[in-house]
């Protein structure tokens, strides 16, 4: 090993690595872990629907709107459901007619030319 430098004696690609021939790779895409979540809460809400007959959105608002529910429940109800399933909108307020300038370059202060200048008490003067 001493002497070798990077992979030049590594013999190239081994026999059979690499994806099968014709079969076009592509990485799959796991998305971030609040999707994951989301996505979770959506299947089992999707199976017991089936279960029970009703979807998770009506059966929360059944709470919501139901006179016999305490005021609590039916408000960490309803915060539940617009936390898990609600996408929170951002917006920023950008102003484009504003006009930044880059970087600037100021040059020295431009004074006359001392040898065209007109001497008093001169040849001419």
């Amino acid at each position: 090993m001493a002497g070798k430098k990077g992979m030049k004696g590594s013999g190239g690609a081994r026999p059979n690595s690499g994806p099968a021939k014709g079969v076009k790779y592509k990485p799959r895409d796991k998305g971030t872990l609040s999707d994951n979540i989301k996505n979770g809460i959506l299947a089992a809400a999707a199976k017991l629907a089936k279960k029970y007959g009703k979807t998770i959105e009506e059966a929360m608002l059944e709470l919501i709107y139901d006179d016999d529910t305490q005021v609590s429940v039916k408000a960490s109800v309803f915060k539940t459901y617009l936390d898990a399933l609600v996408v929170k909108a951002s917006e920023q307020k950008i102003d484009v007619s504003t006009k930044q300038e880059g970087p600037v370059v100021y040059l020295p202060e431009q004074r006359p030319d001392p040898a065209l200048e007109v001497i008093e008490g001169g040849k001419n003067g």
